[in-house]
């Protein structure tokens, strides 16, 4: 490694998590249950997809001794389609775990912010990596210890603030365009 290159578990910070979500059975839901049970369909490339509907209640959390999603959390499909897709959690307004196929990173905030954390684990040179960890005969799977060891070099906080804005922007003007594009088309 080079003297600013760290492990992504370095590189989360002092209070930050790298964890597996959790296993949690059929016999374990219950749909009338007030926390929600984020899956792979939630994950997707970059956004949360919001598509799960399932449930676990107080007690199964309690008892298994779940991990409590909050905002700002970047979810990781261990599982492809693709492998390595990952985004941020944001503010659903209810308690969530995560299954067992998600891998959740929290950095700490003075550390590494969220949406570069994501961008980064989606760029095409990181995801390539990702899928030479994968393991498994029948499905492709990546190890969270694997993406505990991912080689990066994360900008000053600052630059990664700027970063997120910049693309923000750009993604917004990008957006204006494509939309304009197809109102034209079907005029």
């Amino acid at each position: 490694m080079t003297n600013n290159e760290k492990t992504l578990l370095q590189a989360i910070g002092d209070g930050g998590i790298i964890t597996d979500g959790d296993w949690i059975e059929s016999r374990d839901q219950d749909p009338s249950g007030n926390i929600r049970l984020i899956q792979l369909a939630d994950v997707g490339d970059g956004q949360f997809l919001n598509k799960s509907r399932k449930y676990v209640n107080a007690q199964t959390v309690e008892r298994l001794r779940c991990t409590l999603l909050v905002p700002g959390d970047v979810l990781v499909a261990r599982l492809p389609d693709p492998l390595g897709r990952a985004c941020v959690f944001p503010n659903i307004s209810q308690p969530a775990i995560a299954a067992v196929d998600v891998c959740i990173i929290r950095p700490n905030p003075n550390e590494l912010h969220p949406d570069w954390l994501a961008s980064f684990l989606n760029s095409p040179p990181t995801r390539a990596l990702i899928a030479l960890e994968a393991q498994g005969a029948t499905r492709a799977r990546v190890p969270t210890g694997k993406l505990k060891q991912l080689k990066l070099q994360p900008p000053p906080i600052d630059s990664q603030k700027h970063f997120v804005e910049s693309w923000a922007k750009t993604s917004e003007s990008m957006n204006r365009a494509a939309a304009s594009i197809r109102l034209q088309k079907t005029e």
